[in-house]
């Protein structure tokens, strides 16, 4: 069904961000890759990227995601996401009468989704981004990507690769970390660190979602992207639009979820 179809390209759009902005002749062409002085700008980059980062313990959002499908055409919804940081993602998704279609829950190992329009609810074990993609992200991550937030920039010590600096502009950073069939490139801007693009890749399946954060406002001394694009390819491409109409940082929030008795139960 249509409805349900836009549910889960939005959730997908809790991650990526980009379309392209940036043209190839833009770059230097210059390799920085294996300097001592780059290897200074990496770290240097990341520490900026991190004080920059949106910080908050719950965060209350608002909007109206827009679906511009090449078959179905286009289609809106209204939701409204809490999140409490590295522990919860509440969400609450209504169709254009104002009637909600799809409430959920995602903690770190596992989501659980009540399907009004089909009357069931179904547990997950797994990632939010599991029950759509093949991605390995965590919650954390999928706060990052619907937040504009730094993740996955790696670590010396750690599983992931550092984050690598290809090339750069006066005005962004182009940067890429792989790790195992995940490729994440991001564009990030040279003057507030913020990202302004990202490209998640995975190779082994062919699936590529990309983000485009804009718009940024700012609320209790954060900025936060009030506009954010999604482009998904698997073969089949959709591109999401993303608006945020209210935003609200550290508030105490209801994470209200109660299953009707009579719903159909489903266990993946």
């Amino acid at each position: 069904m249509a409805r349900f179809r836009i549910l889960t390209i939005f959730c997908i759009s809790f991650l990526f961000n980009a379309c392209g902005i940036f043209k190839p002749g833009e770059r230097s062409n210059t390799d920085l890759k294996g300097t001592r002085e780059v290897n200074l700008l990496t770290e240097t980059l990341i520490s900026n990227m991190k004080a920059s980062a949106l910080e908050y313990k719950t965060i209350g959002l608002r909007g109206k995601a827009t679906l511009l499908d090449q078959e179905d055409g286009l289609n809106s919804v209204h939701f409204i996401i809490r999140i409490k940081k590295d522990s919860i993602i509440w969400g609450s998704v209504k169709g254009p009468l104002g009637i909600e279609i799809i409430r959920f829950m995602a903690f770190e190992d596992s989501v659980v989704i009540i399907n009004k329009l089909k009357r069931e609810v179904r547990y997950i074990k797994g990632s939010l981004l599991s029950e759509f993609t093949t991605m390995d992200v965590d919650l954390a991550g999928v706060e990052a990507m619907l937040l504009g937030n730094p993740w996955n920039m790696g670590s010396r010590n750690g599983k992931t690769p550092l984050l690598t600096i290809d090339s750069l502009t006066k005005e962004s950073y182009f940067t890429t970390v792989e790790a195992a069939d995940l490729l994440n490139e991001t564009v990030v801007n040279a003057k507030n660190y913020k990202i302004q693009s990202t490209v998640l890749s995975d190779k082994l399946n062919g699936l590529e979602v990309m983000f485009e954060y804009s718009e940024f406002i700012k609320i209790d001394k954060e900025m936060v992207p009030a506009k954010i694009i999604v482009n998904i390819n698997s073969g089949h491409e959709s591109t999401v639009q993303v608006l945020f109409t209210d935003i609200k940082l550290n508030k105490k929030f209801d994470y209200p979820f109660k299953i009707p008795a009579s719903y159909d139960k489903v266990y993946e």
